[in-house]
């Protein structure tokens, strides 16, 4: 049965409130505990007003909604994504699961034990909090998959079965890794409608991406412009309007993938300024440069609003 509500971080909203909604985002990049341990490492006060800024900015050129793929290896931080949801004016939407980095601890863990804890995670909330996930994020990078990689797909299985909340997925696309998580996801028997393979926004196989759709799974194209000076993000518009022009409109998401900050400091090259420089519209970019362009490219209103408001709400509810 479809979900007439959906959990964000200030409580419950029925679907129909979501709105405009990017699929990938992010507020806080870190690494699980850096607050705890590592605090002077990174500018929390200033990713708060950061996240405030930037998506107040979005929010007051149509942005409703953010699903926050954020889990806990990722430093999630589920408080403070309250505090710039109340700030900012734009819902978010917080991911239980587990990220690349998989802790040694749970490497041998049994999936259905990893399974309890999402749920728990979904339905009873997050750190104490009384915030409750709305989504579960899993990510992998190489096409073969590690045992614990397995296990962590399966167990994202089962607490999607069990509880109806979708599946997100960071992938390296060029790697096609969205086609063995999608194996393991039909396996434990999961609704396609119900797992959206990431960053497919940066792939260049149209037939890998057009297998995928035709499974019924969501493409997120959700690596918008990039994380690179200059990446080719017209190029990805035009992965976009192929899917598109081979009728695969219920099927795409978009999104950037962005945070307020990615480096605790501007070592390596890595500083804020740069990444202000790859995406100096922050969470607008969709909304104010890439489907403009889609428009220029006769991309009607109808698909737009598809890839912007209601697949985006189907995904989150399963209707």
């Amino acid at each position: 049965m479809p979900r007439e509500m959906v959990e964000t971080v200030t409580g419950p909203i029925a679907a129909s409130e979501l709105g405009f909604t990017l699929s990938h985002e992010h507020v806080i990049v870190g690494f699980p505990g850096v607050k705890q341990t590592y605090p002077e490492l990174m500018d929390w006060e200033g990713i708060e007003s950061g996240g405030i800024e930037m998506l107040s900015e979005a929010r007051a050129e149509g942005l409703g909604t953010i699903m926050d793929a954020t889990p806990f290896e990722l430093g999630r931080d589920v408080e403070m994504l309250r505090r710039v949801s109340e700030g900012s004016g734009v819902n978010i939407v917080a991911s239980t699961g587990t990220y690349v980095d998989i802790p040694r601890l749970i490497w041998f863990t049994h999936p259905d034990r990893m399974a309890a804890v999402y749920v728990r995670e979904i339905t009873e909330g997050i750190e104490g909090t009384g915030i409750k996930a709305g989504m579960i994020k899993v990510a992998d990078n190489n096409y073969e998959l590690s045992d614990a990689e397995v296990m962590v797909l399966r167990a994202a299985s089962r607490a999607s079965n069990e509880t109806g909340i979708p599946i997100t997925t960071h992938t390296q696309p060029l790697n096609k890794v969205g086609e063995p998580q999608w194996r393991i996801f039909a396996e434990e028997g999961v609704d396609p409608a119900r797992v959206c393979i990431g960053h497919s926004s940066d792939a260049t196989d149209f037939e890998y991406l057009a297998n995928l759709a035709r499974e019924g799974v969501f493409l997120g194209m959700d690596e918008l412009p990039g994380h690179q000076l200059n990446e080719p993000w017209r190029d990805k518009a035009a992965m976009v309007m192929r899917l598109l022009d081979a009728g695969f409109e219920r099927n795409l998401m978009l999104s950037h993938d962005w945070s307020v900050k990615r480096h605790p400091d501007d070592s390596w090259g890595a500083s804020e300024e740069k990444h202000r420089q790859v995406n100096p519209d922050g969470y607008a970019f969709v909304g104010r440069r890439f489907l403009p362009y889609l428009r220029e490219m006769a991309v009607g209103e109808e698909a737009i609003t598809l890839m912007t408001v209601d697949n985006p709400r189907r995904f989150l509810t399963g209707e």
